[in-house]
């Protein structure tokens, strides 16, 4: 679980995802910014 979508959220969300991780949640204040980080990782929301 990833808390934040800023600069260091960021970054271990992209390591995570350099893993091969499965599932890689993520929480934040707004949506839209953890929808931008969606797009840029290719991750799930749910």
């Amino acid at each position: 679980m990833v808390i934040g979508a800023g600069e260091m959220g960021t970054l271990v969300a992209k390591a995570l995802s350099n893993k091969n991780i499965k599932f890689i949640y993520l929480s934040n204040r707004t949506f839209d910014m953890a929808e931008t980080l969606n797009q840029l990782l290719f991750i799930s929301l749910w």
